[in-house]
């Protein structure tokens, strides 16, 4: 099946921002520059980290079918000044940053990252131990470390075929070069199943021309889910170290390419969102950026999960929790009657509440009725045994 007929079926949520009504740059931001992986490689090298394909003014096309756009639930994000995933009732739920090396698969690591997330939230397991395959979101995409995709390619491929683990379809690395995993060469045993996108939506700004009006939108989205943002690359993005960014510049004949990151939090007194990127942790904040409120694009082209479905992966019994192997509680993730709270079956060999003991049985005691099986209680049985040795001897006088 093609990526065009794949999109056909796709049904997201994209926050676009028109091009007729694009907002003010915001005003500059300090930040640090640092010396990193990312800052010493060629220009070419680093355009290559950086390939989504340019959009040719707002996203549109066969890529992009019609949806319904993102709807908030509630105005929760009003009055809140700062909020992070990365601290979030009391649990950081971000999987550890992880690096795309000298590879144009930028978007694939930003939409498994989504996807991860997502289902960490559904199955309300925070610390969920999920790696899915980027290599296969880029591959069967029909991308490669040279030529990129499309924030919607690679979310058509997570709704229709599903991702399948890191280690059944790793993306690995000998020396500079990145190694793929083929679509089609993906293990089809040695994993127990994939894990999908069940919705994304699309946060629309064209009635929303304010940058102010766009950034609370995003807010109230943020709070039910990460966002996925496509941001245009500037030079100067490649060394940063810490503080706040903004894009210094903002001709467009200057921009390097177009870069996927995920926003997972936001601080009004930064003016700024924080954003987790896939060059490693060795780069920004630990892996983390501040971006400044509408830099780079950032609010252009956003899309937020609403829903996934990996029950092949995590709670294959359907009992509501994730198996130990996991990070989950629940002691066997393939019995249904076996999780945290079970009424324990004592003497079954199972340990149904995941307390780690199974109660053996309690001893039978026999109640002493008087009789025997043979009809004479044990005490008798003794006497008559001694009146027996008596008859038999008796001492002479």
């Amino acid at each position: 099946m093609s990526i065009r007929a794949l999109s056909a079926s796709l049904t997201l949520v994209l926050l676009i921002l028109p091009g007729a009504a694009a907002a003010e740059l915001p005003a500059p931001a300090s930040f640090v520059r640092a010396d990193n992986w990312v800052s010493r490689l060629t220009p070419a090298e680093q355009a290559q980290l950086v390939n989504i394909p340019a959009p040719e003014g707002s996203i549109s096309g066969p890529d992009l079918p019609d949806v319904p756009p993102y709807e908030p639930q509630d105005d929760d994000a009003v009055g809140i000044a700062a909020f992070s995933w990365r601290d979030h009732e009391g649990a950081d739920w971000l999987m550890p940053v992880r690096n795309q090396r000298q590879c144009g698969s930028c978007a694939a690591f930003g939409i498994t990252a989504m996807l991860e997330m997502r289902v960490r939230q559904d199955l309300n397991e925070p610390n969920l131990r999920i790696d899915l395959s980027d290599s296969q979101c880029l591959t069967c995409a029909g991308g490669d470390c040279v030529d990129g995709i499309t924030l919607p390619q690679g979310i058509s491929v997570m709704e229709i075929e599903g991702l399948v683990t890191e280690e059944c379809g790793p993306y690995a690395e000998e020396g500079n070069e990145v190694i793929l995993t083929a679509c089609d060469d993906v293990c089809t045993g040695g994993d127990r199943g994939r894990a999908y996108l069940r919705g994304v939506r699309l946060l629309d700004f064209s009635e929303l021309p304010e940058l102010t009006d766009q950034i609370a939108l995003m807010k109230k989205a943020l709070l039910e889910s990460p966002l996925l943002v496509r941001i245009a690359v500037w030079s100067d993005l490649f060394s940063y170290g810490g503080g706040v960014y903004v894009n210094a510049s903002d001709d467009e004949d200057e921009i390097v390419g177009y870069h996927a990151l995920l926003l997972v939090g936001w601080d009004d007194a930064a003016q700024a969102w924080l954003v987790r990127n896939s060059w490693g942790s060795g780069w920004g904040n630990d892996g983390y950026l501040w971006l400044g409120y509408g830099a780079s694009d950032s609010n252009r082209q956003v899309y937020t999960a609403v829903g996934s479905d990996a029950s092949t992966l995590y709670d294959i019994d359907g009992d509501g929790l994730v198996g130990v192997d996991d990070g989950g509680p629940d002691c066997d993730d393939f019995n249904p009657d076996v999780f945290p709270g079970a009424d324990e079956r004592i003497g079954d060999g199972i340990d149904s509440d995941c307390d780690g003991l199974d109660p053996a049985p309690e001893p039978v005691i026999e109640e002493d009725t008087g009789c025997s099986q043979s009809g004479a209680s044990p005490t008798w049985l003794a006497i008559l045994a001694l009146l027996g040795v008596g008859l038999i001897y008796t001492p002479r006088p």
